[in-house]
């Protein structure tokens, strides 16, 4: 039984056309995940910041007639490209009994730290670099004058942080502990 050349022919066109598409489906799914991985280098090469608070605290000033606010930072650099913190604002979104809303920003001043010495509270230096793939945890410190919330209902307390490539990151409200200073508490005694 011999089998005719035409036959031979089809059988080999067949499989040939079986492979062709055997290899065109891996190069498909192969340069699929290719640029997968292109996209996510891409995106490691842009600057980004992650911010979280993990603790924060007031204090109350009566001979200043001010409250400091210390909030414990703690930035991370998940980029693959070095970055920085250049600044940090506290706004407090408020409303007045007959208007509103408003929000005013408070500029971040590291001088306030000596106001929880007791504690030991190390102030961030601005500006901060952050390697790539690296974090960084510190306090910072803002001052609010009573004066200028005195007839206010306070909504919120939000931080805002800055990164060298004009970046915004902003971060919600967290629990403040207030820290009573026992010789203002005598005072207030007397």
């Amino acid at each position: 039984m011999a089998i005719d050349m035409p036959l031979w022919i089809t059988i080999l066109s067949a499989a040939t056309g079986w492979l062709a598409a055997a290899v065109s489906i891996y190069s498909a799914v192969s340069s699929s995940r290719s640029a997968k991985l292109s996209r996510l280098e891409a995106e490691h090469k842009h600057p980004h910041l992650a911010t979280y608070i993990s603790d924060a605290f007031v204090k109350h000033r009566t001979a200043e007639a001010d409250r400091i606010f210390a909030y414990c930072l703690l930035v991370s650099n998940h980029s693959d490209t070095d970055n920085s913190l250049s600044r940090l604002a506290l706004v407090v979104s408020y409303r007045r009994p007959d208007s509103g809303p408003y929000s005013a920003e408070y500029a971040y001043d590291q001088t306030l730290a000596p106001a929880f010495e007791h504690m030991s509270l190390h102030a961030l230096q601005l500006p901060s670099p952050i390697p790539a793939h690296q974090s960084i945890s510190d306090w910072a410190f803002f001052k609010i004058k009573d004066v200028d919330f005195a007839d206010a209902i306070i909504d919120s307390f939000t931080l805002r942080a800055y990164d060298t490539h004009s970046k915004t990151f902003e971060l919600g409200s967290v629990v403040v502990r207030e820290i009573l200073d026992e010789k203002e508490l005598a005072s207030r005694k007397d």
